[in-house]
């Protein structure tokens, strides 16, 4: 020990020593109930008592031989008596200690002693007061011999063991010492004479952190620090968070457990000394600015919908990697340990990783070895010594199997290790600090997994229909690419139809993903980790065993970085949701394309008539076009061609009909809702007519006998008006296509002479 630093302790163990009412307590004999052994042989003691009266009273004068004569009397005449000789005894051991305390003379009080024993040999007090005057004199071995007598008395009695064990101290029997203030502290764990003796104990064995905890211990406040211990440690266990626990339970138990922080000497000097504490705090709480690690703010970009995300990919990707980068760096320690260098191969890192692998195990095993010993050594009730036993052969078996050499070190048998140690706070801030940061830790993996799984769903369900949606998209362009027509505007309109559905539902499900991820991740995700490392890491600070705090540092560390990381890179996820970009120049595209088919269309029109008016030189053709007979009535139709057959029948809101193709051997049924009506006049000898018909619905059967085929079609509503006067005819015709596009057709002519005719789409 350097020479400041015991200086220091000598002084402090001075000032504990000499606690007013230290020496008055132990000669007064407070203590529990001493049960006496009458039993034991008072011949050694009596001896004693002969021989320090033949060396004293011969030399008594003045005030301590009246004083030691009159004591002589009284006991004289109560001897007759045995209670009134316990009283006077009990007097006179009270005159003694008064008279010791205040500096009488040792010769007289030591012969006042004698006699006292020597009349009642077995009174503890008398031989306990005796002692204690050879004691102050400096007389260690017959103050011993009569502190061991006295433990023979009272076996029980916590000041003998307390005499005796100062005594031992003063005889450099240390071990003794020891061994008697430990006994006191099994049946009387409060006991503060007992914790400066061990205190005075530690100190002869430069033992400083062993002297400062005992000296603490010892304190007049020790009640204190116990009572602040359970209070604590029973508020931590109110909050202690359970498996069992719903998530709102857990957020509001960690809630209260981030501000228990661990007890210091600040929490036994406020009363008194409020100023000193708040610096202590202040000093423990600038702990670990050094080891500050925060979850960072979401990045601040435009994350409304899909599109927003999609732009600002480069953003996104950038913050994650932070997240990835902190956690491998983290992890390489684990490399640096095993000594892999980045030129290695991976026979040779793998070789390295298994040896640092069995290294790192066989340390953990040779803990827990130690930590099963000490819990032998301490004899734990309720713990079964053969059950130890066994463990620790089943490790060490384990051990020999997977080729590890396990240590034997030395086992405190006071601390069991694994364990921090070393003040009178540790066992107390440790136990709460493995129930808080447990606790935080069983809330943060049962979060974690419920977010895990509804994200996993909404991702599930919008894969699922993406790729419904994509083979759709897909079955449709190879429809068209085996179509022998011109397909440029369904595969333009197709093109179109699935890059605004794929968008949409990108959209929809992004956006379900984003209202879970984004305010979970600020609100819950980032507030429980940040508790966590800082509540964790101050409890870690304040731990005296370096082995522990390296232990926990690491073991704290890897949790919070492996959830930080899922945390962080979660983000990534927003890019399951597709966006194929605007729609801007597909519709360009088919607008287009839709104006030049119009156009060509209008182009193409009096040729198209031309062929339509020019006969064919196909016979059969002919007799279609010319040989038919049809006979007619406003509710019934009859109507034969060269190849058909067909008949109609109508009545008003209900129209169905029959044809029979003879050539193609074919049977076409058709039914359907609607309308129609015809007017008629003749005015100043011209004919004047108006019909209109209003198909709601028309399906269309079909039966192939030839090729045993079948099909149906359902035609979409459509509208027709038509009017003549004469040589003039007009008429406008309305019906939704096969993708429900509205379109309008407009006609007219004048006799043969003009024939016009143009078509409206309407999108």
């Amino acid at each position: 020990m350097k020479k400041s630093s015991a200086i220091a302790f000598s002084v402090l163990l001075i000032l504990f020593l000499s606690i007013p009412g230290f020496t008055g307590e132990v000669l007064a004999g407070k203590g529990p109930a001493e049960i006496l052994n009458k039993n034991i042989d008072p011949a050694p003691v009596l001896a004693l008592a002969d021989q320090y009266i033949a060396e004293f009273e011969p030399g008594l004068t003045g005030d301590d031989f009246l004083a030691v004569n009159k004591l002589k009397h009284l006991l004289e005449q109560a001897s007759r008596t045995p209670a009134q000789l316990d009283k006077t005894i009990e007097e006179m051991v009270n005159t003694i200690t008064v008279g010791l305390a205040g500096g009488r003379d040792l010769g007289a009080l030591l012969t006042g002693a004698a006699y006292t024993v020597k009349y009642d040999p077995h009174s503890a007090r008398a031989v306990n007061a005796m002692a204690a005057i050879l004691h102050t004199g400096e007389r260690m071995e017959q103050a011993v011999q009569l502190l061991e007598y006295n433990l023979e008395l009272a076996p029980f009695s916590t000041l003998a063991m307390l005499n005796l064990a100062s005594a031992y101290l003063d005889a450099e029997e240390d071990d003794k010492a020891r061994e008697m203030a430990e006994r006191v502290l099994r049946t009387d764990d409060e006991n503060r004479q007992a914790y400066k003796l061990l205190a005075a104990y530690w100190f002869k064995m430069k033992r400083d952190d062993k002297v400062i905890e005992c000296l603490m211990k010892a304190a007049e406040f020790g009640g204190v620090v116990r009572r602040k211990g359970r209070d604590q440690a029973k508020q931590v266990r109110e909050d202690e968070v359970r498996p069992e626990d719903s998530l709102d339970q857990m957020q509001a138990k960690t809630e209260k457990l981030k501000d228990m922080v661990p007890l210091t000497t600040a929490d036994i000097i406020e009363k008194e000394f409020p100023d000193a504490a708040r610096q202590i705090r202040e000093k423990f709480g600038r702990l670990i600015d050094r080891e500050v690690i925060k979850m960072p703010k979401i990045p601040q970009f435009n994350s409304v919908d899909n599109k927003g995300f999609t732009e600002n990919e480069p953003l996104v990707a950038e913050w994650a990697k932070v997240f990835v980068l902190r956690h491998g760096e983290f992890i390489n320690r684990e490399k640096f340990k095993a000594n892999i260098e980045e030129t290695d191969s991976d026979a040779v890192a793998d070789r390295k990783g298994r040896e640092a692998g069995l290294a790192y195990a066989g340390k953990s095993m040779s803990d827990a070895k130690q930590m099963l010993q000490g819990m032998k050594n301490l004899n734990i009730p309720g713990v079964s010594q053969a059950e130890l036993d066994e463990a620790m052969a089943e490790m060490d078996q384990a051990a020999s199997e997977a080729g590890i050499v396990l240590t034997e070190e030395p086992v405190d048998p006071d601390t069991p290790p694994g364990f921090d140690s070393g003040s009178i706070f540790a066992q107390a801030n440790y136990s709460n600090y493995l129930v808080i940061s447990r606790s935080h830790e069983t809330y943060i993996h049962k979060f974690f997994q419920k977010m895990r799984g509804e994200v996993a769903n909404i991702i599930q369900v919008y894969s699922s229909k993406a790729m419904a949606e994509s083979l759709r998209h897909a079955a449709a362009m190879k429809e068209m690419e085996e179509s022998e027509g011109d397909t440029e505007i369904p595969r333009l309109r197709e093109e179109l139809r699935y890059k605004r559905a794929m968008n949409t539902l990108g959209d929809t499900y992004y956006k379900s993903w984003a209202g879970l991820y984004f305010p979970q991740y600020a609100r819950k995700i980032k507030p429980m980790l940040d508790n966590y490392w800082y509540v964790s890491t101050l409890y870690i600070k304040n731990m005296n065993d370096p082995k522990v705090m390296e232990r926990e540092y690491l073991r704290v560390k890897d949790f919070y970085m492996t959830h930080a990381m899922e945390a962080g890179t979660g983000i990534l996820n927003g890019t399951t949701f597709v966006y194929l970009g605007p729609t801007d120049e597909e519709e360009e595209a088919l607008r287009q394309a839709q104006k030049a088919s119009e156009e060509e269309a209008v182009a193409k029109g009096p040729q198209f008539l031309q062929d339509f008016d020019k006969p064919k030189d196909d016979w059969v053709k002919w007799i279609e076009d010319h040989l038919s007979l049809e006979v007619g009535t406003p509710v019934l139709g009859f109507k034969i061609t060269a190849r058909t057959i067909e008949f109609n029948a109508y009545v008003p809101g209900m129209i169905a009909g029959v044809k029979w193709d003879m050539v193609d051997n074919k049977v076409q049924t058709n039914w359907g809702y609607g309308l129609k009506a015809e007017l008629g006049v003749k005015f100043m000898g011209l004919d004047a007519k108006l019909s209109a018909q209003s198909d709601f619905i028309s399906k269309v059967c079909e039966f192939d006998f030839d090729n045993n085929g079948y099909k149906e079609s359902v035609t979409p509503p459509k509208t027709e008006v038509n009017g003549s006067f004469g040589p003039v005819s007009a008429g406008v015709e309305a019906q939704l296509d096969a993708q429900l596009i509205p379109k309008v057709f407009v006609k007219g002519s004048l006799g043969n002479m003009l024939k016009a005719s143009d078509q409206i789409q309407v999108y």
